[in-house]
């Protein structure tokens, strides 16, 4: 196997990561909805399952082509052990607090719309942002909740070096796997209509040209060692999100700054194939998420080729696939002893799934 590509769906199954938000998404056709699962008064539907696809392959976890009967019962898993812990923290009066929901509603609203107007809101979602908290809540209150069980149940589980080595030496079915290859990368984005810095210099209305022409001497600045790249990004840099880590892309899956090729921006990618580690590139067009014209330059910090994983190099991804084995054991333990209290019908189609037999 490959990490990343082929552990994608093992490494978020208990993360509670892709429920980002239905309300976001688009829903599938309610004529053609149906119940897959009930289990008490909860239910799963067919559009659940075709939403938790469908997020999975616009977060490039999983591959369009990669649809089948066995991924399909992975995925329907992953909401039925969900819906289970919910029903187990509703017996068990596990809650969540009303401030820490809407922190994490507004958090993730401002990702996905950094520097929007009122009307950029409206425009893009038919609705005004309160309207949207209201109707995301009770979708990121079962989230939190998930995620507080999870912790409860597993958040203490780790594993020994000797248990790593264990996993990989004795296990038949655990192979060592490739590892994808792998960079550290960085941006700086200037865009004329955010950037204080341009309005300083150039007045009230900086063009692109003109924070092309400050990120070339900024580039320069680095390149001479008289700032720091990640101090620069931090200072200057008018994409949020990367200026707060340094200028770094996150790795979507692991949250580090060693990215996996394919979680890259196609863009970014192909620059940065094309650079030396250590180089800045000149600066490049860049549009804005609201359109506008600005200017980027790309830092790469690091790359490491595909290679065949070894104890010595890679220890940290193994050690991460031996505890997601263990933790993932588990809650399928968990889930054996607790499903048995609990009414559940399901599906024809989805009767052979391993899980439903496990009941």
């Amino acid at each position: 196997m490959i990490i990343h590509q082929k552990m994608q769906v093992k490494l978020v199954l208990f993360l509670g990561f892709i429920l980002l938000t239905n309300a976001l998404r688009a829903q599938v056709d309610s004529t053609v909805d149906r119940i897959l699962v009930r289990l008490e008064q909860q239910i799963i539907l067919q559009s659940d399952l075709e939403n938790l696809f469908r997020g999975l392959v616009q977060e490039g976890r999983i591959q369009p082509e990669d649809d089948s009967p066995e991924i399909r019962c992975e995925l329907l898993e992953f909401l039925v052990t969900n819906t289970l812990m919910l029903a187990v923290a509703d017996r068990d009066s596990v809650k969540v607090a009303p401030e820490a929901v809407e922190y994490e509603i507004d958090r993730r609203i401002d990702l996905q719309t950094e520097g929007w107007t009122d009307q950029d809101f409206k425009r893009a979602f038919g609705k005004t942002r309160d309207d949207l908290k209201k109707e995301m809540y009770p979708v990121m209150e079962e989230q939190l909740l998930v995620q507080k069980m999870e912790n409860q149940l597993i958040g203490s589980i780790q594993v020994t070096p000797q248990e790593v080595k264990d996993h990989f030496k004795n296990n038949p079915n655990s192979e060592m796997p490739e590892i994808e290859a792998e960079v550290e990368v960085g941006q700086i984005v200037i865009l004329p209509s955010r950037s204080s810095v341009l309005k300083y210099r150039y007045g009230a209305e900086p063009s692109a040209s003109q924070a092309a022409d400050f990120l070339d001497s900024l580039r320069h600045e680095i390149q001479a060692g008289n700032i720091p790249f990640e101090e620069a990004a931090r200072e200057f840099s008018d994409h949020l999100y990367t200026a707060d880590h340094g200028g770094y892309i996150l790795s979507p899956s692991g949250g580090g700054q060693k990215v996996f090729v394919s979680e890259l921006d196609s863009y970014i990618y192909f620059v940065a194939d094309t650079m030396q580690i250590g180089t800045i590139s000149k600066p490049m067009p860049y549009r804005g998420d609201q359109g506008e014209e600005g200017s980027r330059i790309i830092y790469l910090k690091s790359k490491s080729p595909l290679h065949q994983a070894t104890f010595e190099q890679d220890f940290d991804k193994l050690k991460i696939i031996a505890l997601q084995a263990k933790r993932e054991q588990f809650i399928k333990n968990w889930f054996k002893k607790n499903i048995a209290s609990f009414a559940l019908e399901m599906d024809e189609t989805y009767k052979d799934c391993i899980f439903f037999k496990a009941k």
